[in-house]
């Protein structure tokens, strides 16, 4: 897919060094014929430069067959302009990674445990979302401590408008907090869900033209959407540094990489609750004790150990709870000792007394009748 006008410009170009390749020829087998041009030094060196000239302009042609469209500005009101962002396949996601956005419940959520993979914190809130740092540099004597800082906001209904007004307190927030915290490297993160695809394109429009380059550093917007799985990004980064660019594109790849492992969060749920799992799905097996019924009847009082053996089993350790051995040798002695008489005993007294009263009476009732 190219912008309009390519081939034109194709053309002009490959002209411009068919030209230039066949007079530099014609010229260079002039000098070589010749013996007293070949001896100019002077002659040779342009010769060279002319050559490098050539290298240079060929090197830009062939960049400019692959990514001539990059430079293209897209217009987010003409239907053709919008046509073509949508056949850039650069910023459609995978299968895979599109059906995960897709299950997505908890966008906010899901993409703030992806950034605390990266190292991420969230540092404030803003009137369009959340912010994000991370320390790269540590605080030195009279110095601000440098950041990456992530901008992230949801919306779920998405124009240009709200795209370049949100671009605008983005870079009015960075401005504004740099005497705190020194941020050169600057994302933003646009998460929708809408339903509109046209309109969603040209919300794109006004991200994919942004330039990237602010007086602090550079900011990166991105516009991840999760129902159609696109991700939009700036095209000319041409003037921003070489190494942001590098960080931009390695952080991208981090997003897509992690949208495709992790697992989709259902509504409400959040990651730092644990999954709950039935006993059989955490195999856990349920166990039953059972202690031997016991016969008071089958107990051998012989086999009992003496109160020697329990005293050597007592702890004297400052630790362990204090043990009277004499209330051991009690319960010992209660264990072993045989069940008294019962004529010894106060009741059996009492009857044994009642009983001869008895006979007493019965005696003399006898005698009487006699």
């Amino acid at each position: 897919m190219r912008g309009r006008g390519w081939i034109k410009d194709f053309i002009s170009h490959f002209i411009l060094i068919l030209i230039f390749a066949t007079g530099l020829y014609f010229v260079w087998k002039r000098v070589a014929d010749t013996p007293d041009l070949a001896d100019l030094v002077w002659l040779r060196w342009l010769l060279y430069f002319s050559a490098g000239v050539l290298a240079v302009l060929f090197i830009v042609f062939i960049n400019s067959i692959f990514s001539n469209y990059y430079l293209e500005r897209f217009d987010p009101v003409k239907p053709d302009s919008l046509k073509r962002l949508e056949k850039i396949r650069r910023f459609h996601l995978s299968k895979a990674e599109a059906d995960k956005l897709r299950q997505w419940e908890e966008p906010i959520v899901q993409m703030s445990h992806i950034l605390a993979g990266r190292g991420y914190e969230e540092t404030a809130r803003w009137r369009h979302g959340i912010v994000y740092t991370k320390t790269r540099l540590r605080k030195a004597s009279g110095r601000r401590p440098m950041v990456d800082q992530f901008f992230l906001s949801y919306k779920p209904i998405m124009n240009v408008l709200i795209v370049d007004g949100v671009i605008r307190d983005c870079m009015t927030t960075i401005t504004r907090t740099k005497k705190r915290r020194t941020a050169s490297r600057n994302y933003l993160l646009f998460i929708t869900d809408s339903q509109d695809k046209s309109e969603l394109t040209s919300a794109a429009a006004g991200v994919v033209n942004y330039l990237g380059k602010i007086a602090e550093g550079s900011l990166s917007p991105m516009l991840l959407d999760t129902q159609f799985g696109r991700l939009f990004y700036p095209l000319d980064r041409s003037l921003i540094r070489i190494h942001h660019r590098w960080l931009q594109d390695a952080l991208r790849r981090f997003l897509k990489t992690r949208i495709r492992e992790d697992r989709p969060l259902a509504r409400g749920e959040r990651f730092s609750e644990p999954e709950v799992l039935s006993a059989e799905e955490a195999g856990v097996r349920p166990v039953t004790l059972s202690l031997p019924p016991i016969d008071p009847d089958g107990l051998d009082l012989a086999d009992a150990p003496a109160t020697e053996e329990l005293e050597d089993d007592v702890s004297t350790d400052e630790n362990d709870h204090a043990v009277d051995i004499s209330e051991l040798e009690a319960i010992e002695e209660d264990r072993v000792t045989p069940m008294p008489d019962l004529e010894n005993t106060a009741t059996g007294q009492f009857r044994k007394a009642t009983l001869d009263l008895k006979v007493e009476r019965k005696h003399d009732d006898d005698t009487l009748t006699s």
